[in-house]
């Protein structure tokens, strides 16, 4: 895969990140304005009024989020943050108000932590705009499309199923655990950093030549045969990996006719 195509693709693979994003905001919207319709029905029927602004706050949100889930504008990512801001708003006046009334909030005081990350992430959303806009205003539909294509099948396919998908875990002493997996596509490799918690969410991703990848093993686990190792992907430095044998065996078979593998046993390169 030639320089410019690499690029193209990595500037696409960027929007189908940013996109994902959007449609993670826009779901935690329509929940949110989900349990405000109910939340506001329920005051309604006992006879308080106010459940009318909640429920108008609910359908608000509602519409916003289905909103971002379809629509692929640069703007959208302002009405994200907006949406959080309002959210955030609304929670931390929550909070207030039922301090100096009688008003029993469903969420209690979580409400206060809700809103305080509500409007960090307000913030920051707004932030990403510009490059959102600078990334659609460069990508090309029909990279896109195909990057797309391959990013929806690249997370589909099981690595039991598959023997060229190289998977393994990160897990620091401290931090959040990560599972990589690395696809061939063409002559390159798709990189997927997913995050590990209930579900599998994706974090990064990017397409990476072969030579911007190496590991080096540092030995069998305690009471286990998967080994340790230090991952280099693209000059970043990943400590407390965890790889079975077989999935580093892969690597060698996969990439080892265009790269320098050496033959100490504690350092593996692709």
């Amino acid at each position: 895969m030639d320089q410019q195509r690499l690029e193209r693709m990595n500037l696409s693979l960027a929007v189908c990140l940013f996109d994902s994003s959007l449609k993670s905001s826009g779901k935690s919207g329509i929940i949110w304005g989900a349990i405000n319709l109910l939340i506001g029905g329920v005051q309604i029927s006992s006879g308080n009024g106010y459940g009318y602004v909640v429920c108008g706050l609910g359908l608000f949100l509602v519409v916003t989020g289905m909103y971002e889930m379809k629509v692929r504008e640069a703007w959208v990512v302002k009405l994200s943050a907006i949406t959080l801001g309002i959210l955030a708003i609304w929670n931390v006046g929550g909070v207030a108000l039922a301090m100096f009334s009688d008003i029993r909030l469903v969420l209690g005081g979580k409400a206060l932590i809700w809103g305080i990350f509500q409007a960090i992430g307000a913030y920051n959303t707004w932030q990403t705009y510009a490059v959102y806009k600078t990334l659609l205003e460069h990508s090309d539909a029909m990279t896109l499309e195909e990057v797309k294509r391959i990013l929806k099948e690249a997370e589909k396919i099981k690595p039991k199923e598959n023997s060229e998908i190289i998977v393994f875990q990160v897990s620091p002493t401290l931090g959040d655990k990560h599972i990589w997996r690395l696809v061939p596509v063409e002559d390159v490799l798709l990189s997927l950093q997913y995050k590990k918690e209930l579900r599998e969410s994706l974090e990064s991703a990017a397409f990476l030549e072969p030579d911007q990848i190496k590991i080096d093993t540092q030995g069998e686990k305690f009471l286990s045969k998967n080994l340790k190792a230090k991952l280099t992907i693209a000059e970043t430095v990943i400590e407390d990996v965890t790889i079975e044998p077989e999935m580093l065996a892969r690597m060698e078979k996969i990439v080892g006719h265009s790269a320098n593998i050496t033959d100490a046993p504690s350092s593996h390169s692709f």
